[in-house]
């Protein structure tokens, strides 16, 4: 079976908090705290040797306002600001990722979520049709190289709406005795009981605390899915309690009691609210440019030196193949 061309997309912020959590207090020789540059360096090169993807990305959040804030003041107001011993090392991570060569992406108003999902949505669109009719164009007009798959890097299952059969989605462990987990949309649909694509509109109606989405008040996790059962959209669902004559006949009058249906009618504006709070943007004004992201084309002297610099022996062992490396296993093999 022939290898997947992979492209590995990374959730920088996500695994940046990830690797301080969950590796011990490390200093480098210069009695810098590095526990969340060791941990992030770890997971990244792990899973480039796991994956061997041919591309990688970093999507980083954006220190500007989002979008999603200017919607609603309060998004994520219960978040605790980031820790004092993280905050020198979030520009540490994006050194390594520069000495990596690897491109990273931010942009301002956005938070990388949407980057993710537009770079997604770009790469599936970019594929190569199987039409044969079709083929020859479309490689004609597609200078960029197609992928197999894209997978998203992350630890946080909000990016799990981007799951389908070309994407997937990568939570490593958390702690010594977690388990990694590759998502597809069997996946999703056995710990959700909803298709990937819906669960901004799960959320829509049950909220998120993490993130301080309001949703619907009285409606939880077990009668949103339940609701979800006999609907598709939070405009479906209101399009039926908006019709009697519908609701009468529909499955929804058996699942909704008298008291949250009411809270559905009182709090509408609240639930479209929420879908668009909850809903990862997939057209964010901006090109990926996957040939940039080639991942062997980096100067692996300077990255031996500035694991070195860290102190970061162990992580040498790891580095990817460089162009060099590459062309001489090319050769042999």
């Amino acid at each position: 079976m022939a290898k997947q061309k992979t492209v590995l997309l990374v959730d920088g912020h996500a695994m940046l908090y990830r690797a301080f959590h969950g590796f011990p207090d490390l200093t480098n020789p210069q009695g810098q705290l590095v526990n969340a540059l060791y941990g992030f360096g770890r997971l990244l090169l792990t899973s480039i040797n796991d994956f061997q993807p041919e591309f990688v990305a970093v999507m980083f959040d954006h220190r500007a306002p989002t979008f999603r804030h200017v919607q609603f003041e309060q998004y994520k107001a219960h978040r605790e600001e980031m820790p004092e011993g993280l905050k020198p090392q979030v520009e540490m991570v994006k050194e390594l990722v520069d000495v990596l060569n690897i491109p990273r992406y931010e942009l301002a108003g956005y938070e990388a979520d949407d980057l993710v999902g537009t770079a997604t949505w770009q790469l599936e669109q970019m594929t190569v049709v199987e039409d044969n009719s079709l083929k020859e164009e479309t490689v004609a007009t597609h200078a960029t190289p197609t992928v197999d798959r894209a997978v998203v890097m992350t630890g946080d299952s909000d990016l799990l709406q981007l799951v389908s059969s070309f994407t997937k989605v990568f939570i490593p462990k958390r702690g010594k005795f977690g388990k990694d987990k590759l998502y597809n949309p069997d996946d999703v649909r056995e710990k959700y009981g909803v298709d990937p694509f819906e669960l901004p509109q799960l959320k829509a109606l049950m909220g998120d605390s993490s993130d301080n989405i309001p949703g619907v008040p009285g409606i939880g996790p077990k009668t949103a899915r339940t609701i979800f059962e006999s609907i598709d959209t939070i405009a479906q669902l209101y399009q039926v309690l908006d019709t009697p004559d519908l609701f009468q006949s529909h499955p929804l009058k058996k699942t909704l009691s008298v008291k949250n249906m009411q809270a559905l009618l009182d709090n509408r504006d609240a639930a479209q609210m929420s879908l668009e709070l909850a809903t990862i943007q997939r057209d964010v004004p901006f090109e990926f440019d996957l040939e940039a992201c080639r991942l062997r084309s980096y100067d692996k002297d300077a990255a031996v030196a500035y694991m070195e610099k860290h102190a970061f022996k162990s992580l040498i062992k790891v580095l990817p193949e460089d162009e060099f490396e590459a062309g001489i296993q090319s050769a042999l093999f």
